[in-house]
């Protein structure tokens, strides 16, 4: 998922030619059309072979229909849209649409998905929604176990080090550490160096600077701890809550519900508390900025009506 969110942004170019179709015909089909055709598939395949698996673990296919499908129930890791996803499926759509699931969450699954209105970006949807066909569930496990391919270390090039950095980013926001990464690009460089031992210092492990499975783990754990939610979503708050609401009224925004627009920080900011305020006064709700159950209830409920 990492690696997945690190394209976040990622939008195609003249023709839809894009990195993902590129990788799909230089690896696996050398068919020039899949340069520029609809990469939803492709983009998954992408994530998952920049992290490592193999074709014994999934199916790269460029097909997010019935061709995909029936790949996947031919290798056994298809369950159909009773099921409840974990972190790294595959969302398929009835429409022919193919995503990666991030997380599950209040009977919501938050997904990133390529070729969404021709970009990378985050959606979400009820688990209930009537156009999810099923998901594909690569076997990660058979790889993860033993592996040692999780090193990330000074002078790396890679866009595990992007997704690393993409971390240690959102930890610092979240006051986990104080070291900020250095630029943006997918270097291993002295910014990365000094936060990566700063979580090796601070989570009792061997201060050597390589992002390794613990090192990672325990970074993670340290995000997780520190955006657990609470009961209200206020101005200021950083949590996972935040980011939830922030992905509704997102969508709210897409289908013309509201017309404020979240800020672009991490957190409830100013643009958020706007969107709020306007979607309260529209449903007939007390005009506080603040989020309790009614307002999430009521946003969740305009949202469905529109689906």
């Amino acid at each position: 998922m990492d690696i997945a969110k690190s394209q976040l942004g990622y939008n195609e170019r003249d023709a839809g030619w894009t990195k993902f179709g590129q990788w799909y015909y230089e690896n696996i089909d050398d068919n020039t059309y899949f340069c520029y055709a609809d990469w939803c598939a492709m983009f998954c395949g992408w994530c998952q072979y920049q992290a490592g698996v193999t074709p014994n673990q999934t199916v790269f296919t460029a097909s997010a229909g019935d061709t995909g499908v029936s790949l996947y129930k031919a290798k056994g890791i298809w369950h159909d849209n009773s099921y409840t996803p974990q972190s790294g499926d595959l969302i398929h759509f009835t429409w022919g649409h193919v995503g990666i699931v991030d997380y599950v969450s209040n009977g919501y699954v938050h997904t990133v998905e390529g070729n969404y209105s021709d970009s990378v970006a985050r959606c979400c949807y009820s688990l209930d929604y009537n156009g999810i066909r099923g998901y594909a569930v690569p076997q990660y496990d058979d790889k993860i176990q033993g592996c040692d391919e999780m090193n990330f270390s000074f002078g790396d090039k890679s866009d595990g080090v992007l997704a690393l950095k993409a971390m240690l980013d959102l930890a610092k926001k979240l006051g986990v550490v104080s070291a900020g990464v250095d630029s943006s690009d997918n270097s291993f460089g002295s910014g990365t160096l000094n936060a990566v031992k700063e979580i090796q210092r601070k989570y009792s492990l061997e201060v050597d600077g390589v992002a390794g499975v613990n090192t990672i783990t325990a970074l993670r754990k340290a995000i997780a701890n520190n955006m657990a939610s609470g009961s209200e979503i206020k101005n200021g708050d950083v949590t996972i809550s935040s980011y939830e609401l922030k992905t509704l009224l997102k969508l709210a925004r897409e289908k013309s519900i509201i017309n404020a627009q979240c800020d672009d920080k991490w957190g409830f900011g100013g643009g958020t508390l706007e969107c709020v305020k306007e979607f309260q006064k529209a449903a007939g709700l007390e005009i506080d900025g603040i989020v309790g159950r009614k307002t999430v209830e009521m946003l969740r409920t305009r949202l469905l009506q529109d689906a």
